[in-house]
């Protein structure tokens, strides 16, 4: 048997009115259903778990020079590490592309390396077209600048696209270990940032940027946030993997707003695959003593 298809926002939603007796749901419920019912249960889906594995997803941020502060992704629900990557423009690892394809890019006329200085580094798109993606450079041929990478870019490169070919990176912020910005060393300096702090929905180097550089931000999506047009996968993967879950809270939320019978012993049922779901997101870690 084939792998099914992905579901889609209208098949999750029409499947949850009909499991609420809604059995030929009109466009206008659906629409209806799909404004109301589905972001009610994405909020609780959220609301039990804000860190489960499956919203975990990552983004590119460009630091420009003199910049301190950059707005956190706009999906994004807490930050759990950012990485900031250095490329080098000596030898053009940050310059101007030449063209590209859905999955290469032609670096810089001027960029000349043999294959093996550049094979498996990360190839950031900083600006230009296909920024905020990162890929991991597979082949390059010095002869043409074409380097392979991993996975499609979603936009390709071309000739307004700068390239930042990193060849060193540095954690600056990560979840358990928190900076705070009133002890950063001086904000209002140019140089080269070692640590960052979150304020509100932004991040805060220790020093105005020199140059620019790539963050590489790892966080958990905020599914409110989220919709099936998103370039990446997250939202569908969700609604793949807890297709039950979306069904039966959808359908519960019908209940209650037509006054159903079953509405209290549904929304046990619902209750109960919430806690399920949010047991999944639990991780146990192994703690050692020592006396001193």
């Amino acid at each position: 048997m084939a792998i099914p298809a992905d579901p889609t926002v209208t098949s999750i939603v029409t499947e949850g009115l009909k499991r609420a007796g809604r059995v030929t749901p009109s466009a206008t419920q659906i629409t209806d259903a799909t404004e109301h019912q589905l972001r009610e249960v994405k909020s609780d889906i959220t609301a039990r778990a804000p860190r489960h594995p499956l919203l975990l997803t990552n983004s590119v941020l460009t630091l420009v020079e003199g910049q301190s502060r950059v707005a956190w992704p706009t999906d994004a629900n807490e930050i759990r590490s950012i990485v900031m990557t250095f490329a080098p423009t000596e030898g053009n690892f940050q310059a101007l592309a030449q063209a590209g394809t859905n999955s290469t890019i032609t670096l810089n006329a001027a960029f000349s390396q043999d294959s093996k200085n550049v094979t498996g580094k990360y190839c950031f798109i900083v600006v230009g077209s296909g920024v905020g993606r990162v890929r991991q450079i597979l082949s390059y041929n010095n002869s043409t600048k074409v380097a392979t990478v991993n996975a499609t870019w979603g936009a390709n490169p071309d000739t307004s696209t700068l390239y930042h070919i990193a060849t060193w990176h540095r954690k600056v912020y990560s979840f358990d270990k928190p900076w705070e910005y009133d002890i950063l060393d001086t904000p209002y300096t140019k140089g080269f940032p070692h640590r960052a702090a979150i304020v509100g929905r932004e991040i805060w180097t220790d020093y105005a940027s020199d140059r620019i550089y790539a963050l590489w931000v790892d966080y958990w999506s905020n599914l409110d946030r989220l919709d099936e047009t998103q370039a990446d996968s997250v939202f569908i993967t969700h609604l793949r993997d807890n297709r039950s879950l979306w069904i039966q809270g959808i359908a519960v939320k019908t209940m209650q707003r037509y006054d159903e019978d079953r509405y209290q012993s549904e929304l046990q049922v619902y209750n109960d695959m919430l806690m399920a779901y949010s047991g999944t997101a639990v991780s146990i870690g192994h703690v050692n003593f020592f006396d001193v």
